[in-house]
């Protein structure tokens, strides 16, 4: 019986996709759904439904529910899953190859342009792993000459910043779930002033994306073991450098092109 976790995301479309994300993020949920239940939820007819399950393997949709239960119903000690190096291997190029179909070019050309034509950057750092990707970022954009940079690691003390800003200012969000609490309160406060809101969260419907003028996605499976976020960032990472290489790119050939007029 195939796993769904291990099912090659090549030859899938956006809208297939979308739908093996609710999957991974809804399983208890999709493991009670009759295809009927399912079909609504995802805004697909059952007839595409089951297309889908048969083109990543599956006799029907009860053949993937069951695929679904297997892996719940067994008797595992509480430690972080898929210990195997192999399977650990395996989930981080399969999140990487599904992050490489969803990132959209035009949606990086429009954070692109966010970057350059702003004149203040505000980070979150909420700490945790995700705080290791934003300070990446802001060492990031320093080395490569963009001024004014800001990173906080306060709530209340960037929600006071972002109070001030208006729409030449840009506030970069960074979040493993799109709807972490205080990082979603600063995306209203930034909105609610005018402030442009570029987000990087996951493929799935988010607040935090909901809100964002730009927003980039990234292809995960969420990993939790008794409330513990295991979450991979890797597809966040990749995100985040494709970004600031192709900012960094530009950068460059606006220098080459002045420096060629004059």
């Amino acid at each position: 019986m195939n796993d769904i976790r291990s099912i090659p995301v090549d030859n899938l479309n956006k809208s297939e996709l979308r739908i093996l994300d609710y999957i991974y993020t809804h399983v208890d949920d999709v493991h009670s759904m009759s295809v009927q239940e399912f079909a609504n939820t995802v805004n697909f007819s059952p007839s595409s439904i089951i297309r889908f399950c048969k083109k990543i393997g599956f006799s029907g949709f009860a053949e993937l529910k069951f695929s679904l239960k297997a892996p719940n119903e067994r008797s595992e000690p509480p430690v972080v899953e898929n210990t195997n190096i192999n399977r650990i291997l395996s989930d981080l190029s399969y999140d990487i190859d599904g992050t490489m179909r969803v990132l959209n070019e035009g949606d990086i050309a429009k954070a692109v342009d966010l970057l350059t034509t702003t004149q203040s950057i505000h980070l979150f750092d909420s700490s945790g792993l995700t705080g290791v990707i934003v300070d990446y970022v802001e060492k990031y954009l320093f080395t490569i000459g963009r001024q004014n940079v800001y990173k906080y690691d306060a709530e209340h003390q960037l929600k006071h910043v972002v109070e001030k800003l208006n729409q030449n200012d840009l506030l970069l969000m960074i979040s493993a779930s799109g709807n972490f609490g205080p990082a979603f309160e600063i995306v209203k406060t930034a909105k609610f002033h005018n402030v442009k809101v570029l987000s990087i969260t996951p493929f799935q419907k988010n607040n935090i994306a909901a809100l964002s003028d730009v927003s980039l996605r990234f292809f995960t499976y969420q990993r939790k073991n008794i409330n513990t976020d295991f979450t991979s960032r890797l597809p966040i990472f990749y995100v985040v450098n494709d970004l600031l290489q192709t900012y960094a790119a530009s950068l460059q050939e606006s220098e080459v092109h002045h420096d060629t007029n004059n």
